[in-house]
């Protein structure tokens, strides 16, 4: 587990690391599966001891398809809507296409979305806000 803000928290078969997701100590491709459960859409704000950054998000993704070992499984969620949009001292959400082009050149495996308590198989823009749960795989 790696995360900017220290944890007290032991558990049987975790470990630790305090490191900004910006900057991962971790070699190029080193890493077989990587999950990242609403994160990225706070990276940049501020809100969790990070730096303002009005591209963090973009940064942080670049940074985990860096360590993403060749045919690595990313698992992601982040928040989906209509369009860019920053939820003022929140998170962002993004549209599903800019989604998709900013994990390029992983390929996605699979993709549900939750819109309120309803789990759906395909994107909605109707809907609004929403969370994206992404499957991608490094080619």
């Amino acid at each position: 587990m790696i995360d900017i803000r220290p944890i007290n928290l032991k558990l049987d078969n975790l470990s630790f690391i305090k490191a900004d997701i910006l900057s991962l100590p971790l070699k190029n491709g080193s890493v077989e599966s990587i999950s990242s459960i609403c994160v990225i859409e706070h990276i940049g704000l501020g809100r969790y001891g990070d730096k303002l950054d009005p591209f963090g998000s973009e940064k942080a993704i670049s940074e985990i398809k860096r360590v993403l070992a060749p045919n690595g499984n990313l698992y992601i969620s982040l928040p989906v809507d209509t369009k860019n949009t920053i939820y003022f001292n929140a998170h962002r959400a993004f549209a599903r296409e800019y989604i998709l082009k900013l994990f390029q050149p992983l390929k996605l495996i699979e993709e549900k979305y939750i819109y309120k308590n309803e789990l759906v198989n395909d994107y909605d823009k109707a809907k609004g806000f929403g969370t994206g749960l992404f499957h991608f795989k490094k080619p």
